[in-house]
């Protein structure tokens, strides 16, 4: 039987990461907006394959041998997976977060920190429904994660969808683009949504005669498109009322006016759809 001294030795410090057994990680699910852990059994494979390549981040509770999960949920799910099959995994390597460590750094941490499987625009758009609620304005995240006001507002658009239809993007019926689309086009009504989503999977069921489909606005008869000059029009606005970089305004908007110059209108579609 491991002695807590031998358990010490283990969790010497490496570098600046430790060594910790599993059963002493807890995870902090509140603060955990991924909803979407994609291939956990490859990951764990590539883990009892190749090691752990990357510590995940925790907290010590204060007087006990136990630590909280602050980032890393999708490498830990892995590790877990591995422990539950019965695979020697018994330790992880973790780093600690610094002092003074609070939820809005947990929640930031989600977007700056993450460099494995990226969150999906449903999933951001939970951590800034979260972060506006703790006081934080649009701009203070935009400058936070150093992603434009309209990201931060595209993915709370999809945030603040229903929860029927949040579950359809989540299970990739469809984007949190095309979701919002149906909705608004639907004069936002929730039932009518659902149905609309429904009915046109079930018609690209048919005409495909796939099993599993994703529909795409295109699809979906109650979208009514934009032309194309509207559409770069919209851009236009949006890139003069959110503030980002004059430099990258100025580039985009020569791309505008170079495509409705030398590109004909049967270009334009194909570029937009």
């Amino acid at each position: 039987m491991e002695t807590a001294t031998a358990t010490r030795v283990r969790a010497k410090r490496k570098s600046e990461t430790f060594m910790i057994p599993v059963n002493q990680i807890d995870s902090d699910e509140s603060r955990n907006s991924r909803t979407i852990y994609g291939d956990i059994e490859g990951l764990a494979e590539s883990l009892l394959n190749s090691g752990q390549q990357r510590p995940v981040r925790v907290k010590k509770v204060s007087g006990e041998e136990r630590y909280i999960l602050k980032d890393g949920f999708r490498r830990m799910r892995a590790i877990r997976f591995l422990v539950e099959r019965g695979e020697d995994f018994p330790f992880v390597e973790v780093s600690m977060v610094p002092k003074g460590y609070n939820d809005d750094d947990a929640l930031l941490e989600q977007i700056i920190g993450n460099d494995g499987l990226p969150l999906s625009q449903l999933e951001e758009g939970n951590v800034f429904k979260q972060l506006i609620n703790r006081g934080y304005s649009e701009t203070d995240i935009s400058r936070k994660i150093g992603k434009p006001i309209s990201h931060i507002r595209a993915c709370l658009a999809v945030a603040c969808l229903p929860k029927e239809i949040q579950n359809q993007v989540a299970e990739g019926v469809l984007s949190g683009n095309t979701a919002v689309e149906i909705f608004k086009s639907v004069n936002e009504i929730e039932a009518d949504a659902i149905r609309v989503i429904k009915e046109t999977v079930a018609k690209k069921k048919e005409e495909t005669g796939a099993q599993v489909v994703k529909i795409r606005p295109k699809d979906v008869s109650t979208i009514k498109s934009k032309s194309p000059i509207k559409k770069m029009q919209e851009l236009s606005a949006a890139l003069d009322s959110e503030g980002i970089i004059n430099e990258k305004v100025d580039l985009l908007k020569k791309l505008i006016s170079r495509l409705r110059a030398d590109v004909n209108l049967n270009g334009l579609m194909e570029i937009f759809k």
